[in-house]
């Protein structure tokens, strides 16, 4: 069996690291490598939920797994998903599952009309709190029993509610107008 493709819309976001890879803070040793949190929220996101289920039973059913059996799912319920000291990150709440979707490779990432990003386009469009377009992999991880999710693309759906602060500045001139010294007051 190949992969089992997800796709779907409207799918709010957090920790988008899509232009450069990441080390994970849980694991310092692993790999590092490209990645977002999909925050899938249970009614809005259901067909969505709905596909993870058919792929995750078609995946026990192929490795002969009982689902109860395997070590980790592809989503978990948001609520816990803590910081350090224990408190919950914004939009992450009891009517949300949360996935880990990562890769060795670059995920294509596209704006509204399906161009393709640069890096500095994906670095301001794409943020943790705006709502986008997935497509991931399901595969199970035979070795670990466990079902792993692969980021294959995002694209961008719609602005939401930033998390974890204001909007990213792109523009330093703008940014410190009548700060800096552009050496007009020089000899």
């Amino acid at each position: 069996m190949s992969d089992q493709i997800i796709k779907g819309k409207g799918i709010r976001i957090a920790f988008p690291h899509l232009v450069e890879k990441q080390s994970s803070a849980k694991y310092p040793n692993a790999k590092p490598k490209f990645g977002i949190q999909l925050l899938l929220h249970k009614q809005d996101n259901s067909n969505f939920i709905a596909q993870m289920d058919a792929a995750v039973d078609a995946i026990c059913t192929e490795q002969g797994w009982a689902k109860n059996t395997v070590k980790a799912l592809p989503y978990v319920e948001s609520s816990i998903v803590v910081k350090e000291d224990g408190t919950p990150y914004a939009g992450y709440d009891d009517d949300h599952y949360s996935v880990s979707a990562k890769s060795d490779n670059r995920p294509l990432v596209v704006g509204k009309g399906g161009d393709i990003l640069s890096s500095e386009e994906i670095s301001s469009m794409i943020y943790g709190g705006c709502y986008c377009l997935a497509s991931i992999a399901v595969y199970p991880a035979k070795a670990y029993r466990k079902i792993c999710v692969e980021l294959r693309a995002i694209g961008f759906d719609h602005d939401g509610d930033r998390f974890g602060g204001t909007a990213q500045i792109t523009n330093a001139k703008s940014e410190f107008a009548g700060l800096i010294d552009d050496g007009s007051d020089l000899m």
